[in-house]
């Protein structure tokens, strides 16, 4: 459904640049203008949002368990944690840097199991196991490791399957063997390169034991793909510095309706409310989040977390082997549209679910695919068009019949977050002059030059494309994204 309007509007754009062209350059104009929109949006929720997380962690190792009672103090205690860390083919290191941004958790050793859901058909998996159970032997609670077995009936490779099989493992061990309350377990899926905040936890658990609603909620902190993003090519850094700011400034946004991406936490107790993930599924996250939606009824809620998780850019042999990593990353996320023939088919069943909550997800998810795979033909369209009709390249000024001062000062709020964006993000992640040298500021300039391109590539056509393989039916693929520093030609 999703990819067949999206080809209905290129489609109409094709023919009004024949039939109306004055028409579809209005029409790119409006998209123009929103596109700037909700760029300073971006900018500012992104701004606000990353002051508040300075303020959270000024907060230091203060413990929440100064002004609770007794009883209050007893159930943050009680809680436990289960970290599921899927992975297949990941080295060896990066999953270490994972568990060691585990260990350093507050209580890690009373609190904390961590699962490596490793794949079995991996060669390396039981000898990577071998050797991080040794080196983090007595740094957890429990440290175990499943092996999912390949090739199972009704599975689709992805993550979900292999979430689902250790999840099911690390419950016959903690609660059928070591007795601990279903109740008291939140589960935690991170990604293999996922580096939490040392505070992640202790967070969580005073979120969970203090809120009333804790089986109805999916926690979520903000992703910032900034690990060793200086080894990353100048254009690749460029283009993560901006969709760091995307994601995160959607995250903060308050008014739109929010789902749970990459890595996120829930309790054991909604987990098994919905029987785990779908192992058919690409977009694991954005479809647990709908299934317990409509099994809830709509009372189900994401509930942010202010402290920011740390995950890999696009690393590559060279630039073009890592543009190629970047668009395969982009159409698998593209697949995540398939969610919206998913809430169709539940819209009614099981009833309950309040009509704005639906319209609200539902206009999220159809907003979202369809202006990632859509709005950059519209725009290069109509810059086409004004080059050749009104002889400017420039389509974010109306004709002049509009208030020409309010555009002005749009257009230079727009400019002015694109720079502002830029510096702040060198600024958070500087490590000194090094990273303002004539030579990488000489090389992330020159990327400028081709942005639009690099962003027309890089986000509207994967997206189109996703949406194209779903119109045509073809087999949901997985394509891992490799986490690797030194990634080489081929993973």
């Amino acid at each position: 459904m999703l990819g067949l309007f999206s080809w209905g509007v290129l489609v109409l754009c094709f023919v009004s640049l024949v039939v109306a062209p004055r028409l579809l350059l209005g029409v790119a104009r409006v998209v123009a203008i929103y596109t700037m929109i909700r760029w300073i949006a971006f900018t500012f929720f992104y701004l606000a949002g990353m002051y508040k997380i300075r303020g959270l962690e000024k907060r230091g190792n203060a413990t929440h368990y100064r002004d609770l009672a007794g009883s209050e103090i007893a159930r943050h205690k009680a809680v436990h944690h289960l970290v599921i860390l899927p992975n297949f083919k990941e080295p060896q290191d990066i999953l270490s840097r994972t568990l060691q941004s585990l260990s350093v958790q507050a209580d890690a050793i009373n609190c904390i199991t961590v699962v490596l859901g490793m794949e079995a058909r991996e060669p390396e998996a039981r000898e990577k196991v071998k050797t991080l159970m040794a080196k983090y032997k007595g740094k957890f609670f429990c440290l175990l490791a499943t092996f999912h077995p390949a090739n199972l009936t009704g599975e689709a490779p992805g993550k979900a399957m292999n979430e689902t099989w250790a999840a099911r493992c690390a419950r016959q061990e903690l609660v059928e063997n070591l007795g601990i309350l279903p109740s008291q377990i939140v589960v935690t899926v991170v990604d293999s390169d996922s580096i939490l905040h040392p505070r992640y936890f202790t967070e969580l658990t005073h979120q969970f034991a203090a809120d009333p609603r804790r089986y109805s909620l999916i926690w979520q902190a903000p992703i910032l793909s900034d690990n060793d993003i200086w080894r990353t090519s100048p254009m690749i850094r460029l283009m993560t510095f901006y969709t760091n700011v995307i994601t995160c400034g959607d995250y903060f946004n308050s008014w739109e309706a929010k789902f749970p991406y990459s890595t996120y936490s829930l309790s054991l107790n909604l987990l098994e409310d919905v029987n785990y993930w779908d192992p058919t599924v690409i977009a694991e996250d954005v479809n647990i989040f709908m299934r317990a939606f409509f099994i809830k009824g709509g009372e189900v809620f994401l509930q942010r977390i202010y402290l920011p998780v740390h995950s890999n850019p696009v690393y590559g042999a060279n630039l073009w082997h890592a543009i190629g990593i970047f668009y395969n990353q982009k159409v698998r996320q593209g697949w995540g549209g398939a969610e919206i023939a998913y809430l169709f088919q539940k819209w009614n069943y099981p009833p309950g679910a309040p009509l704005l909550y639906k319209l609200g997800r539902l206009l999220k998810l159809f907003h979202d695919h369809l202006f990632f795979s859509t709005a950059g033909f519209i725009v290069s369209l109509g810059t086409v068009l004004s080059i050749i009709i009104d002889h400017t390249a420039i389509i974010t000024f109306p004709p002049a019949s509009f208030s020409p001062l309010l555009f002005i000062i749009l257009n230079l709020l727009g400019g002015s977050a694109l720079i502002v964006v830029w510096f702040a993000e060198r600024m958070r992640l500087g490590r000194g002059w090094k990273d303002w040298s004539l030579k990488t500021l000489a090389g992330e300039i020159v990327s400028w030059l081709f942005f639009p391109v690099l962003f027309f590539l890089l986000m509207n056509l994967p997206g189109l494309q996703a949406q194209t393989g779903m119109l045509l039916g073809q087999p949901i693929p997985f394509n891992r994204t490799p986490k690797g520093i030194y990634s080489k030609i081929g993973e």
